[in-house]
């Protein structure tokens, strides 16, 4: 029998000494779960009271960004379904070794025209941890970016741009730019044991329109990716950019598996090199993926 992540990480806190693992269920900490209210409150009380939260099957959890921290467990049975309201995704500082976020695409063709630099700043991830040391998001269901919904994330970058090629329905408009670049689904930085895993090859979970790039571990250590389903839309009317190891079904309009060590000289300075990756048994539903 293959043990999970979540298994391996209780039997590894026991042998230390650890206290009783906590597993909690969403909805004893008051989330609806019906796929409108806003959850975000009892899923951040969860995640401040448990070890281990359970988005269980048949519920689905609307929420704003997660933050998880070391030695837990975020597994989704059901659904997490990313807020569509900006306002929710505070503003963080780029990426260590990028110096600026690369989500050009839905900024100004101009972008001293405001008097700021955009992209200085990014919004907070849907799901995402820092700093921290085994992590693990799990399961067999769905997180879902929404970010194809009328006047999402997908559709102001449209908008802000124009379509390419260009379309009449969807000319320039620089009133739906943006100032920072847009969440990421699951971002962790600096994170040693993480694991991102669907229950078994036959049961992924299934991470969906992330905004912008889908699951991007930084400066980590001892990754492990599994069992995933990775999906977005191949063709849309304008900007998409929503990239995607192990048994892992990857269907976008951007890269698949992308590996990099930061930019230009950011990068350089921060010195901190991709190595000794495994990528196996690897689908992509199209070729730019």
């Amino acid at each position: 029998m293959v043990m999970g992540a979540a298994a391996r990480l209780r039997l590894a806190l026991f042998a230390a000494g650890a206290a009783a693992w906590n597993v909690c269920d969403v909805a004893d900490h008051g989330a609806v779960g019906d796929g409108q209210t806003d959850d975000s409150r009892a899923l951040r009380s969860a995640l401040a009271a448990c070890d281990e939260v359970v988005i269980p099957r048949h519920r689905s959890c609307v929420s704003g960004p997660l933050n998880l921290t070391s030695n837990q467990v975020l597994r989704v049975d059901g659904a997490l379904l990313a807020s569509t309201i900006p306002a929710q995704y505070p503003l963080m500082e780029p990426v260590v070794g990028y110096g600026w976020s690369r989500d050009t695409n839905c900024f100004p063709a101009n972008s001293t025209r405001r008097g700021f630099r955009e992209g200085a700043r990014r919004h907070a991830p849907v799901v995402g941890a820092y700093n921290a040391s085994n992590v693990s998001v799990v399961g067999g269901g769905v997180i879902d970016g929404r970010a194809g919904e009328p006047l999402g994330w997908w559709d102001n970058c449209t908008r802000c741009r124009g379509a390419r090629p260009p379309d009449p329905a969807f000319p320039p408009d620089e009133a739906f730019c943006l100032a920072a670049s847009r969440p990421k689904l699951l971002e962790f930085q600096y994170v040693t044991g993480l694991t991102v895993a669907g229950n078994a090859v036959g049961d992924p979970l299934h991470l969906k329109d992330s905004p912008f790039w889908t699951l991007t571990p930084s400066y980590s250590r001892n990754v492990r990716v599994r069992d995933l389903r990775i999906t977005a839309p191949i063709r849309t009317p304008g900007i998409g950019n929503t990239d995607g190891v192990e048994n892992v079904y990857v269907n976008n309009s951007d890269d698949g598996v992308c590996m990099k060590s930061g930019l230009d000289g950011f990068g350089i300075n921060l010195a901190i090199p991709t190595e000794d990756v495994l990528v196996r048994n690897i689908t992509c539903g199209d070729r730019r993926a």
